[in-house]
């Protein structure tokens, strides 16, 4: 049965009419929708599951009047912690989500990421300040728990500061009591990617493809069958270093709770492997083609190939979802690739 004591906002900005446009984040809270509807997964109730995107409000060119803005994320917390008659509520639930994806920035000597609006433009830092959102639901003791991901740059920008929001819910001095996770999709002073999925495909950001491959592929912990904040971070660092470690130069920093951990969702087991339903996957090789090369295909962090085929005899494999990396052997020409679902793609060497 769905978990009816946790909830998620999910809030992704593709389109600022006063910055660069991104094709990323739209897909990247779909994915954790996703996983936060799978029972195997997150488990939550679909209901409690609140998204706020672009694509949900009318196209703008100026940025005045873009959306979503500030408020609407506002109004997505109130709807969450408030009663009907506008007053603060004691306790929610067990365990918020908050998920926000788009272009972003900090400021000051600490860690202190903040989403940009989609009114933000060049002299306008509108904003949304996740961390201190996410520290104000804390302190007021809504929730036992507290998972905030934010997929953003960090870039510090020494002329403008991250405002503490005008949204004031009780400090109940629950800090101690409340376990928070945070996830960032680049540390402090440096900056996010996206990509695309394959050539001309949809885009996803890095962090996020990676986030996701994480939850998926996450060992339990063994004395208690659930994935935690450590052994989650663990698999993600592994399949990090293996994607993009050497691109982007950093490990985006993950910090499971303070004292007792946080017990992610259970993972019992399997006692066997069972059929996976997965997508078709294609692969083409350019010229020129080394004599006896193969395409080796590996999956997450792991070394070993999964398929290893002559290039002579390429033919569409069935692949269950994951993040894979094809190498034409003897070259340095590779590929990453993500399956999603049953959606057929092509890979090109």
């Amino acid at each position: 049965m769905a978990l009816q004591d946790h909830h998620a906002v999910l809030l992704a900005i593709n389109l600022y009419p006063g910055l660069r446009d991104l094709g990323g984040p739209e897909n990247d809270i779909k994915a954790f929708a996703d996983w936060l509807r799978d029972p195997g997964g997150g488990n939550v109730e679909p209901k409690n599951i609140k998204v706020v995107k672009s694509s949900d409000f009318p196209l703008a060119t100026n940025p005045n009047e873009a959306n979503p803005q500030e408020r609407a994320f506002i109004n997505c917390l109130d709807q969450l912690v408030r009663d009907p008659a506008r007053n603060w509520l004691n306790r929610v639930g067990t365990r918020l989500y908050l998920y926000m994806a788009g272009h972003g920035f900090t400021s000051g000597s600490l860690e202190d990421p903040a989403l940009f609006s989609a009114a933000a433009q060049n002299g306008d830092t509108a904003h949304i300040a996740g961390l201190r959102y996410a520290n104000k639901i804390v302190k007021a003791g809504f929730f036992d728990e507290v998972v905030l991901v934010m997929d953003c740059c960090q870039d510090v920008l020494k002329a403008s500061q991250v405002v503490e929001p005008t949204w004031t819910p009780p400090d109940r001095n629950k800090d101690a009591q409340v376990k928070f996770m945070q996830a960032y999709g680049a540390p402090r002073g440096q900056a996010a990617f996206e990509r695309e999925e394959t050539p001309g495909g949809p885009k996803r950001g890095f962090f996020s493809t990676v986030l996701i491959e994480a939850l998926r592929s996450a060992k339990p912990n063994p004395a208690s069958e659930f994935v935690t904040g450590t052994t989650l971070k663990e698999q993600f660092q592994q399949l990090w270093n293996d994607s993009y470690k050497a691109q982007t130069n950093y490990i985006p920093p993950i910090t499971p709770p303070k004292g007792v951990d946080i017990d992610l969702f259970a993972r019992a087991a399997a006692p066997a492997a069972a059929p996976v339903n997965g997508a078709s996957v294609s692969f083409t090789v350019n010229a020129p083609i080394p004599a006896g090369a193969t395409v080796d295909v590996t999956r997450g962090a792991n070394t070993a190939a999964v398929i290893s085929m002559p290039v002579a005899a390429l033919q569409p494999q069935t692949l269950p979802p994951g993040l894979y990396k094809a190498t034409l052997s003897t070259t340095t020409r590779s590929m990453l690739f993500e399956v999603t679902g049953v959606q057929a793609t092509t890979v090109t060497l």
